[in-house]
């Protein structure tokens, strides 16, 4: 269906002045106690403690990530040498030479427990998958130490139709736990997290739409010569999925808003850690100078963001300034042509249009994707000189998508919002 727009079209803000530099500060607490979950426009969305839960099980789409809470103190979890065939013969014998298993710091999308080695496209880690009923069956078995050495025998059933069953159990035998996780009971989460001790499930995380980054802590691997690594838990900051950071060094922090000519990362890490080193002469934080990151957030508005403090352990609070550089409402192709998404975000089942303002023949390809590059809807739109509001007649779920649009030799992205 396509419409033309007259006067309405001169209130759309086609055009954004960036805005003033905020200074914020986020505070996790003595002892970094809380994750925080916080978002570039709307600040702290979501506080917890960082130790309240041990197993976490990804939701989002056909992914199987299993995480587990290795930062937390006395938590431990080791790859041993059985696998479900075995169940009842696991011993630890020298399980202090077993693998010990951290989740990884670059992508949610490896867990600790889908990280003990190269396998086949199959191997999922804890499990296999199977090709003809879609499931992934357990295949090996863990070793899960929890504070105040409390040993566990541990393993991943199954993940069937988007539920996870898993089996813990006391070393000896005193106590044995099955339970599940369903994905579906978690709507726009990206985990569902489970307390071994108090055998629960929990709904910790905000809605995956309303989160940039995560302030927390977590294990890095650091370089220890000869081309190791050894994993190091630290304090920092990951990011959400469908993020993207471009960090830049030696930079004139104030003055720099060259956001597009950078190189722009989907590691969760990109802030990580290591704009702060330890002064072990002063016993002080310091801030890594000339660094500054730029955010292209789930909305696609670009930020300037800067890390000014660090408090350390006392109070846990992290200093920083940001600066909102574009609005993610405006997509210009050139001087002569622009396109607005609207609404933006929008809820499921909306109307939602693209509102152009073209001076040209060309013809106009759209493409959305979901976050992980799956095409979900796709059209061209021909004759869309002058002022046109073109509806799209997607159906979309609930979610974070990314709109190209190209015409003629131009393109432009912009994220879509679908809450």
């Amino acid at each position: 269906m396509k419409q033309t727009i007259f006067i309405t079209l001169g209130l759309l803000p086609f055009l954004l002045k960036a805005q003033t530099v905020k200074l914020d500060t986020v505070s996790t607490g003595a002892n970094y106690a809380n994750q925080i979950w916080y978002s570039l426009a709307n600040d702290e969305v979501g506080s917890v403690s960082k130790d309240n839960w041990d197993l976490a099980f990804e939701l989002t789409g056909f992914n199987s990530s299993i995480l587990v809470n290795t930062q937390k103190t006395g938590e431990a979890v080791y790859l041993s040498p059985y696998t479900w065939t075995n169940w009842s013969a696991f011993d630890t014998t020298g399980y202090k030479s077993w693998t010990a298993l951290h989740n990884s710091d670059t992508t949610w999308e490896i867990g600790a427990l889908s990280r003990p080695g190269t396998y086949d496209t199959e191997d999922m880690g804890w499990g296999s998958y199977d090709m003809g009923s879609h499931a992934v069956l357990g295949t090996r078995l863990y070793l899960l130490v929890l504070p105040g050495n409390k040993f566990f025998q541990l393993g991943i059933k199954s993940l069937i139709a988007g539920t996870y069953t898993v089996t813990f159990k006391t070393l000896n035998n005193s106590d044995s736990t099955t339970f599940t996780i369903k994905k579906s009971d978690f709507p726009n989460k990206h985990f569902a997290y489970y307390n071994v001790d108090t055998k629960s499930a929990l709904d910790r995380e905000p809605l995956n739409s309303d989160w940039d980054f995560t302030f927390t802590k977590f294990y890095t691997n650091i370089p220890v010569g000869g081309g190791q690594f050894m994993p190091y838990a630290v304090t920092g900051i990951l990011h959400n999925k469908g993020i993207q950071v471009a960090e830049v060094k030696n930079t004139d922090v104030i003055n720099n808003v060259d956001y597009m000519n950078q190189t722009y990362s989907s590691r969760i890490n990109e802030i990580g850690s290591d704009w702060k080193s330890f002064n072990n002469t002063t016993f002080q934080y310091e801030i890594t100078d000339s660094l500054l990151y730029f955010v292209e957030d789930l909305g696609g508005d670009i930020w300037k963001v800067i890390m000014t403090g660090f408090s350390g352990s006392t109070a846990g609070n992290y200093m920083l300034s940001k600066q909102k550089l574009t609005n993610s409402s405006v997509s210009r192709f050139d001087n002569n042509n622009q396109v607005n998404v609207y609404p933006n975000p929008t809820v499921k089942g909306s109307n939602l249009y693209l509102v152009c303002d073209f001076n040209t023949t060309e013809n106009l390809n759209v493409t959305i994707t979901d976050i992980y590059g799956k095409v979900v809807f796709q059209t061209t739109i021909q004759n869309v000189n002058g002022f046109n509001a073109i509806e799209i007649p997607a159906e979309l779920n609930s979610g974070v998508y990314n709109i190209s649009l190209n015409s003629g030799n131009v393109s432009a992205q912009q994220k879509l919002i679908i809450q």
